[in-house]
Order: structure tokens, then sequence, then C-alpha cells
């Protein structure tokens, strides 16, 4: 006995394929401000010690508070783990 043969699917419409490109583009949209907000949290945070999602791309980023940036202390904690 042979099984029946699957139901057509029924193909999507121009205004559905509109509606879906849309709704794609506004959540990847979303997406890439909440990520470059957070690329500006940990920036602040780590070179300037003060916790603010806003950020610059476009201006310099003075001295670290700290007396260090963080690839110099970073690079520093590698040659203690290398010395140990």
């Amino acid at each position: 006995m042979s099984s029946p043969a699957p139901a057509p699917k029924k193909p999507l419409h121009h205004p559905a394929f509109w509606l879906v490109s849309v709704l794609v583009g506004v959540v990847a949209g979303l997406g890439a401000v909440a990520f470059r907000a957070l690329i500006g949290g940990f920036h602040n945070l780590f070179f300037l010690g003060k916790f603010s999602f806003i950020y610059n791309a476009n201006q310099h980023t003075p001295p670290s508070p700290w007396g260090l940036t963080f690839a110099k202390f970073t690079a520093r904690l590698d040659a203690l783990r290398l010395w140990a």
C-alpha cells in the first residue's frame, strides 16, 4: 500500500515576505544598538573606571585613571603568569 502524497504547501505572498523582512530588519537593528551599547559599557568600565553605556568612537579615549591601559595591564598579568 502506498502512503498518501503530502499536501502541497501554500507559498507566502508578497505582503507576508514584506512583513517578515521588516521584522527581521527591526530585530537586527535593535540587536546592533544593544551590542554597541554593551561594547561601550565594557569599554568605559575597563578603561575609564565608570559604568556608562555612552561611548563616542570619534573621540580619543583619555588616559586611564589607574595609570595603565587595559592592554598594558593584561600584558603584565601574562608576564607574571609566565614567571610562575
